[in-house]
């Protein structure tokens, strides 16, 4: 027992721990009399975390020194070798899958509290243990159905997870949310046949389905003898408790077009496969696209309205500064910017929030403290959690568990423990707050366009703003008031109070006034086209003043911006700011994929890079070289895969001069180019521009 006294003395927890020691002893002599000190240390610490798993291991001491004694070899290893097989000639599975994650879990529990994992690599643990489960027991289920009923006509059936499950950011007693879809509504099984050689037990793929998800969750969550394997969750399916279990493909996309609700685009970001049909998987995933990434800025607010309205103080997941806040500021850009970035639709939340920082949507401040508090913040759950194994996020009452806990974070004592947290948690606060919240200034253009604008008032106003006067600025910033007064609307009222208000203060704040203004005339009426670019200029200052800045130093830009609003998303800093010739290749080749027409999309790849290097190059994120060298490339990229889409087996060989021929192309540069060919030209080839001749279709696109 001495060697039980001295590994009490280090955990967090030495009184308690030590009466655990002592039970453990009295039900396990011969066991406990041969651990070494190594294992009594990580027993004792097994003990100091986890109430719910001492229990276990005081009932199974071998599953214990099985752990431990492979703590190295990783979780992955183990779950390799398990096999379907374990099920056979069991009617009853529910004994072995308990059993099962318990043993599992024991093990992923140690190297986490040993230091052999981290937080984020124990999540992740935790993820693919349930993975397991879900995949073995779902085939399982689906199989003795079949034997009941025969196999679906077409069958296809997908089981998907989301939530922390979907993220790989299982906790220790994280509920998994499940939902099922099957590709085909129409049809029956196949049936049994009887003893008299009938067919029976006929039912439709819809019955079918439902069964296997009704028998899947009973199977995890129903409370045994030997526990509970997870608490199901399947209220995200389509109309919550009172939908169907199962439903087919047709009937998801048929609700998200026509019902579907705000809080579930968040949900089905982190959508992941778990069993079955993967191919069906990714249809469900192209098939909610459209629903889940949106533009409207209203709508996401409205979601913030709803958390905020369920703030806990005490809860380090739903309260000031938690979980669910950084959650919603990284789901907050996805939504908006998911829909034209497939990176951005990473489901777990560090990397999604790093690919954010990388495309210029946060800076790296905010993404550092964001980081290293959902780390900290998740780090705490799963203490508060793998206690006693109950899903709660809040700090323990009693003043000896607070300790305990204080201690498992690294602190000496609860005050310590209880500030920090405290700090951490207002600096996310104020992150969380910088979403949505609406300018409070009213500016002096605000004032002036509110009355009357007469030449001396405006006269006046612009002195006032140390700017030399000409008729260009006195006209178009009467021209911009003009233009207010015709708008009855709603959205005019808007643009009115505030929007172009805001601009024309920009504008007249900028390098060049003058051009600012004019440019900022040409775009005031595509503002009134698309209610989602007024939501975005309303509440992000720093896509205005983006804006601004491209108008008052680049009319070529500017034109650009003003001719179609689908440009404006490149303002936001979400593009990166150098891109590989094999990248612009790739994006090229994809866009090309989705669009009927060659020529349209060249069109729009090649504006969106000038766009892109030119807006990086005005904030001086890019030298002159750079921006010369990142336009040479954009060229050789739409020649290289025009060649590849258009004439890939032809002896044609495309060869550039002047600026192309020196990687030396600016902002709308023409290209000198030479095609040069084997074959006779064709006969109707005219010589009236020879220069402008060429027997292939490439030419004529490029000069669309």
């Amino acid at each position: 027992m001495n060697s039980f006294f001295e590994a009490a003395k280090g955990t967090p927890d030495p009184k308690s721990v030590l009466n655990i020691l002592k039970d453990f002893f009295e039900n396990n002599q011969s066991i406990a009399q041969n651990l070494t000190p190594e294992q009594c240390h990580a027993l004792a610490m097994l003990f100091a975390y986890s109430r719910f798993l001492s229990r276990y291991c005081i009932n199974n001491p071998q599953d214990f020194l099985d752990g431990f004694n492979n703590i190295m070899i990783p979780i992955n290893d183990d779950l390799n070798n398990i096999t379907p097989n374990i099920f056979d000639s069991q009617s009853d599975i529910k004994p072995i899958i308990r059993n099962l994650k318990k043993k599992i879990l024991l093990k992923i529990t140690l190297r986490f509290i040993l230091k052999i994992t981290d937080i984020i690599e124990s999540m992740e643990e935790l993820s693919i243990l349930a993975d397991k489960l879900i995949d073995l027991t779902f085939n399982h289920i689906k199989t003795q159905l079949e034997i009941n009923f025969g196999k679906p006509y077409n069958d296809s059936v997908t089981i998907i997870s989301l939530g922390k499950l979907g993220a790989r950011e299982l906790n220790f007693s994280s509920d998994i949310d499940l939902i099922c879809v099957y590709k085909d509504d129409q049809g029956y099984t196949t049936g049994t046949i009887n003893s008299n050689g009938k067919r029976v037990n006929i039912i439709s793929n819809h019955e079918f389905y439902n069964k296997v998800v009704e028998d899947l969750a009973k199977t995890l969550s129903s409370n045994t003898e030997d526990g509970f394997v997870y608490r199901v969750d399947l209220r995200l399916r389509p109309q919550g408790q009172k939908g169907q279990l199962a439903l087919a493909l047709s009937g998801y996309e048929l609700y998200y077009e026509s019902w579907g609700r705000e809080w579930e685009r968040l949900a089905l970001i982190r959508t992941r496969y778990a069993a079955g049909n993967f191919d069906l998987f990714e249809d469900f995933i192209s098939t909610i696209k459209p629903f889940v990434y949106m533009n409207s800025i209203n709508e996401i607010r409205n979601l913030k309205n709803m958390i905020d309205k369920t703030f806990s103080d005490l809860d380090i997941k739903k309260g000031r500064g938690g979980i669910r806040e950084i959650e919603f500021f990284v789901q907050t850009f996805q939504l908006i910017y998911g829909g034209q970035d497939k990176l951005l639709r990473e489901k777990n939340l560090l990397k999604a929030l790093y690919m954010l920082a990388q495309k210029n949507l946060i800076g790296w401040s905010d993404h550092d403290i964001l980081n290293k508090n959902y780390i900290y913040l998740r780090q705490l759950e799963q203490f508060i959690q793998m206690y006693n194994d109950l899903q709660t996020h809040k700090l323990p009452t009693d003043t000896e568990l607070l300790l305990a806990l204080a201690k498992k974070m690294g602190y000496n004592n609860i005050k310590s423990f209880k500030d920090d947290l405290q700090i951490r948690r207002n600096t996310v606060r104020g992150i969380y707050d910088s979403l949505f919240t609406p300018s409070k200034e009213v500016n002096n253009t605000t004032k002036i366009f509110n009355n009357e604008l007469t030449l001396e008032v405006l006269s006046n106003y612009i002195i006032n703003k140390n700017i030399k006067i000409t008729n260009n600025i006195l006209y178009s910033t009467k021209k911009i008031k003009e233009s207010l007064n015709s708008f009855q609307s709603l959205k005019g009222k808007r643009l009115k109070d505030h929007i172009l208000p805001t601009f024309t203060e920009l504008a007249l704040g900028s390098l060049n006034p003058e051009v600012a203004l004019q440019n900022l005339l040409n775009f005031s009426d595509i503002l009134l086209i698309n209610e989602s670019y007024l939501d975005l200029f309303t509440e992000r200052n720093d896509l205005s003043k983006a804006l601004i800045d491209v108008f008052s130093q680049s009319n070529y830009l500017s034109k650009i911006l003003v001719e179609n609003p689908r440009y404006i998303d490149m303002l936001s800093g979400g593009a990166p700011i150098k891109k590989t010739f094999i990248r612009q290749k790739t994006e090229l080749l994809e866009n090309l994929i989705e669009k009927s027409s060659i020529s349209e999309t060249i069109n729009i790849f090649k504006k969106m890079e000038e766009l892109r290097l030119g807006i990086m190059f005005l904030n001086k994120k890019l030298t002159v070289i750079d921006l010369i060298k990142g336009l040479s490339k954009t060229a050789d990229a739409i020649l290289h895969v025009l060649y590849l889409t258009i004439c890939p087996n032809s002896d044609l060989i495309i060869a550039g001069f002047g600026k192309l021929g020196g990687r030396e192309i600016t902002i709308n540069s023409d290209l000198d180019i030479t095609f040069i060919s084997n074959s006779e030209p064709s006969n109707d080839t005219t010589n009236t521009a020879p220069q402008n001749t060429v027997n292939s279709p490439i030419f004529g696109i490029l000069i669309t």
